[in-house]
């Protein structure tokens, strides 16, 4: 089993325990697959996930970069997003160790914006894969996205993260099919879009 496969089965998991532990949900099987990444079964239905992970790449291509050759460096991570002109190394290099000091802190506000942001670019690039020829379809179609950098735990967070998904998610999305089931797993945080409503697991 490859790392991507190895990191989506321990997302997967993840998921699973969770349900588990609120639903009763316990699976007869859990297949490992492509397009979707897993098919699960359960008594009187077969369910088809893809997993995926939200998080802008300068975030991963830092960590590699801190880990690699900066190891006792902090990260100022509040500015990281994806972009139409990604930065270089170098220019990623100002937010680690007293270098991060010195660049601007977002607001509560901006970085939950660009957090509904990351998911909603996540979200549709895998509706616009569930819909391409070729993809499996099953009784139920599953997607989860795992953000790996979580958000924090607290209160008016996870009010204000509802509020966000509840937006995203009653936006048009134009697809012709769509998933069964959305899953938003952050840290301590696991919404559930399903039949046109959003719940916190």
């Amino acid at each position: 089993m490859n790392s991507k496969k190895l990191i989506e089965r321990a997302d997967l998991e993840a998921l699973l325990k969770l349900l588990l532990e609120t639903d009763s949900f316990r699976p007869d099987s859990i297949i490992d697959s492509e397009r979707p990444d897993f098919i699960i079964t359960v008594p009187d239905r077969t369910i088809g996930v893809e997993t995926t992970r939200s998080e802008p790449e300068e975030y991963f291509r830092a960590l590699s970069i801190q880990a690699s050759k900066y190891p006792s460096h902090w990260i100022n991570i509040t500015h990281f997003k994806n972009r139409l002109s990604p930065r270089t190394n170098k220019e990623l290099l100002n937010s680690m160790g007293y270098n991060a000091l010195l660049q601007p802190w977002e607001s509560v506000e901006a970085g939950m914006l660009q957090w509904k942001q990351e998911i909603a670019v996540t979200l549709n690039t895998k509706r616009e894969k569930l819909n391409q020829t070729g993809y499996q379809i099953f009784d139920e179609n599953w997607l989860l996205i795992h953000n790996y950098h979580p958000l924090c735990n607290d209160k008016l967070t996870q009010e204000r993260a509802g509020q966000l998904l509840n937006d995203l998610f009653f936006e048009v999305s134009g697809v012709t099919r769509d998933f069964d089931a959305i899953f938003v797993h952050s840290g301590a945080f696991l919404f559930r879009w399903q039949m046109g409503e959003l719940c916190l697991i």
